[in-house]
């Protein structure tokens, strides 16, 4: 790409969103590779990397008491 234009996207951790409001509880993450499925092979490697880790990453939250 030419123009000097910068794509950038998702949050940069898992509380980011607790600064938003109070009411945001932070409860649990996980990613596709936590599980270590045989048969992902290989790709189970991207469990130990965090930033492959994060490809397919789930976070959850509780809003409100």
């Amino acid at each position: 790409m030419t123009g000097g234009a910068v794509f950038t996207f998702g949050i940069p951790d898992s509380r980011y969103f607790e600064e938003w409001s109070q009411d945001y509880h932070f409860l649990d993450e996980w990613t596709y590779f936590d599980d270590r499925e045989r048969k992902l092979g290989w790709f189970n490697l991207f469990s130990f990397i965090e930033i492959l880790r994060k490809v397919q990453w789930t976070i959850h939250y509780r809003i409100g008491d």
